[in-house]
């Protein structure tokens, strides 16, 4: 049996919502901020733009911890390196080639925003709330002539070990590394698991059945599972609690197939805010299966988790759709576009899902 063990932070099942105070919030964009000074100091002597090529040694001599990094919204004459987050102009309007500001952390730059240009480049992809850094010149103090842009990390090392983010690879041993070598096989299928006239569930029973002869190692499975918008559960046609229908049609459908395979199969449950049952907010808190069982696993969405060696990490929301409305772009003139790859590379990049 594949164990799957949660990494990162962990949601409680109880918990106030919007009762962030506002000094969490800025906490935890320095935090992002911050660590990803830290990785830059730690990858730029050998990643380029883009990945393109590696950065002289004589660039980063200067700073004993190898980059000097400046603050944004002070005066730099000479080509200097920035690290900040995007954001717009104009709060919560939409990006466009005069509107792009780069905001610092409170350690470093006093939260100091400013301009930025972005005539010196030949493609970039941006997005609000993205963390980037910047190689350029600041001369008056309010706009940064950008001659560079970092948008994306290169990938951690086996050795990096972190705990920041919820994309972070978490603390692995040596054998399950090893246990990575000998492979693992899983089939994810997203809901809904309801067809519009019924609450039969034959979705999830066709795909059982399918899977029943030669089950995977693993079967992960996203929500929503009883869905808001399913038009009988939203006429109010159902005569049980959203839980029960959960636990009969789902749960206890899960349990009873894995108990006629031949060959354990783990069972990986992500909840989704359609989901009628459980807290309609993201992030979620996993779903509380009450009585717990061994192979049947509830994870909270979004989530990062090891299964058999493997770092896998899942969500429910339609990210590359959001991410596709809010971003601006400007592509190399010939190069080929493949816009979905590029929008799913933000998500490796920035080792977040939000």
């Amino acid at each position: 049996m594949i164990h799957v063990e949660p990494l990162g932070v962990q949601l409680p099942a109880r918990y106030l919502y919007l009762f962030e105070c506002l000094e969490d919030k800025v906490a935890a964009m320095n935090g992002r901020i911050t660590a990803w000074q830290r990785w830059l100091r730690q990858t730029l002597t050998t990643a380029a733009p883009g990945g393109r090529a590696a950065i002289a040694a004589a660039e980063v001599d200067a700073d004993p911890g190898g980059l000097d990094i400046a603050p944004v919204g002070v005066p730099v004459q000479e080509d200097a390196y920035f690290v900040g987050r995007i954001t717009c102009e104009v709060e919560g309007g939409h990006l466009n080639n005069t509107a792009v500001v780069l905001e610092g952390d409170t350690s470093l730059s006093d939260g100091a925003r400013v301009h930025l240009d972005l005539s010196q480049l030949r493609s970039y992809r941006l997005f609000p709330g993205q963390v980037v850094a910047v190689k350029g010149v600041n001369p008056s103090g309010t706009k940064i002539l950008v001659k560079s842009i970092w948008t994306h990390l290169p990938p951690p090392s086996q050795e990096q070990q972190s705990s920041a983010g919820a994309m972070d690879i978490g603390n692995l041993s040596g054998s399950s590394y090893a246990a990575a070598s000998r492979g693992l096989s899983a089939v994810v299928a997203a809901g809904p698991f309801c067809l519009a006239d019924d609450l039969t569930f034959d979705p999830l029973h066709e795909l059982l059945q399918d899977l029943k002869p030669y089950p995977p190692n693993m079967l992960v499975l996203f929500g929503p599972f009883v869905d808001v918008e399913q038009p009988l559960i939203a006429g109010g046609m159902i005569d049980i609690t959203f839980q029960e229908h959960f636990k009969t049609q789902v749960v206890e459908r899960l349990l009873a197939w894995q108990a006629a395979l031949a060959v354990p199969c783990q069972v990986v449950l992500l909840p989704a805010v359609r989901d009628a049952f459980h807290h309609p907010t993201f992030p979620q808190p996993a779903v509380n299966i009450q009585p717990p069982e061994q192979h049947l696993v509830s994870l909270q969405n979004p989530c990062s988790f090891s299964a058999g060696g493997v770092v896998l990490a899942g969500v429910s929301s339609d990210v590359l759709r959001h991410l596709s409305s809010a971003e601006l772009a400007r592509n190399e003139p010939g190069a080929p576009a493949d816009r979905l790859a590029a929008l799913a590379s933000h998500i490796i990049g920035q080792r977040r899902w939000a």
